[in-house]
């Protein structure tokens, strides 16, 4: 079962559906590009408390002994944590309002609304709003890695349309140097010329020369932007370490809470 809570932590962050939240999908940042690649980096969103994996509650009993508390729900407001479908997590919503946890031991459904209970399953999530900090200061820092690479993307589109001009350019010229040779009629050579004047004309004759010295400040700036990308990578990967640590914590503790409250009578038995 912690091996289910460690897994879903990661699939949390990086980018698959995600029951942690009613308002929070996850998704990791992008990597970087080189070169004229584009980079389509993710803001990262985080969940308000951990959770576990979805899992259909007509699985669940053959997955997990039946001491253990699986499937869960519990609400506190707008955020909670749950292991639930989304049908039956809207259903308990309907039934139980907005401060309750939900959940199945041994074959039995329980409830419980008392209110010392409710608060010790608080603090057990507590400690995810760390996480969800460092995944703040990570989403920022990523926006700023996709600003320097939107702005590199925009000079290297510079440097391939400067690249174009000098490819059309170049042919002019070999197609000129290939009527001349074959003999071509005057009218074609005079065409050709007339495409080339009208090139110059527009001051756009640039000059491989140009677009190579431009190119080389594009891969300078790409390697700056990988740089940074590099020191979000790192940043998320913390995130990712302490999430596995939170879950774990979280689900033994849950655990314990909801195992005390069945033994104690708290809890009341639904079927």
């Amino acid at each position: 079962m912690l091996a289910a809570v460690i897994t879903l932590a990661l699939t949390c962050l990086i980018g698959e559906a995600c029951p942690c939240s009613p308002s929070s999908n996850v998704a990791i940042a992008g990597h970087p590009a080189t070169g004229a690649d584009t980079v389509a980096a993710q803001k990262t969103q985080v969940s308000s408390v951990p959770s576990e994996p979805t899992t259909s509650p007509s699985t669940m009993s053959a997955q997990t002994p039946d001491s253990e508390v699986y499937p869960y729900v519990i609400i506190h407001g707008t955020s909670g944590s749950w292991v639930s479908d989304a049908a039956d997590l809207a259903l308990l919503r309907q039934r139980f309002g907005n401060d309750f946890a939900w959940f199945r031991q041994n074959g039995h459904e329980y409830l419980v609304v008392d209110s010392a209970t409710l608060y010790k399953l608080q603090q057990a999530m507590e400690p995810q709003a760390d996480v969800n900090g460092m995944q703040a200061d990570v989403n920022r820092a990523q926006d700023h890695v996709n600003i320097l690479q939107s702005k590199v993307n925009a000079h290297q589109s510079d440097v391939n349309d400067l690249q174009n001009q000098v490819n059309r350019r170049q042919d002019l010229v070999n197609k000129l140097q290939d009527a001349v040779t074959r003999g071509d009629n005057s009218s074609s050579i005079e065409k050709l010329e007339a495409e080339i004047k009208e090139l110059r004309g527009k001051n756009i004759e640039p000059n491989q020369a140009l677009v190579n010295r431009q190119q080389s400040e594009v891969n300078r700036e790409q390697e700056n932007v990988n740089a940074e990308q590099a020191k979000v990578n790192n940043m998320q990967q913390k995130v990712n370490e302490q999430q596995q640590r939170v879950s774990a914590e979280f689900h033994q503790r849950m655990q314990e809470i909801l195992g005390s409250a069945v033994k104690g009578g708290v809890a009341k038995q639904l079927k």
